[in-house]
């Protein structure tokens, strides 16, 4: 079932960390929760003001947790797929950044291609994207 955003309860964004999770930084401290969109440049631009606080030696813990918009966004789906499909091999981050960094090129050919720059190889490609 497809939720929009106004369907989203406050509860749904308050949820405990779990293993689903995408965390970096220094955990046992403060926790940034970012709720993003890969394809959103409103997600970027808080990526760029977190990456900012980090370098100006902010410590936390930022937890990454899918929203893809995708009423509007008609990449956003694949991306976070692509992502999730990365975390498992251990590279979440890796493909977070790469995402990021070409929001405005996120077909299905590029994702292979993202896949195949980080050293995924063939074997995380699901259904949307046949090989």
């Amino acid at each position: 079932m497809n939720r929009t955003m106004t369907d989203m309860r406050a509860a749904d964004l308050t949820a405990p960390l779990d293993a689903r999770d995408h965390t970096r930084g220094a955990s046992g401290g403060p926790q940034l929760v970012l709720y993003g969109d890969f394809e959103c440049p409103y997600t970027a631009a808080a990526m760029r003001a977190i990456d900012v606080l980090v370098a100006r030696g902010a410590t936390f813990e930022l937890v990454f947790r899918y929203f893809p918009l995708r009423e509007i966004r008609p990449h956003a789906q694949a991306a976070a797929e692509a992502a999730e499909a990365a975390a498992r091999q251990g590279r979440f981050w890796e493909m977070h950044d790469v995402l990021f960094r070409n929001q405005l090129r996120l077909e299905a050919a590029d994702l292979r291609r993202y896949a195949e720059r980080i050293g995924l190889g063939t074997s995380w490609i699901g259904p949307r994207w046949p090989g």
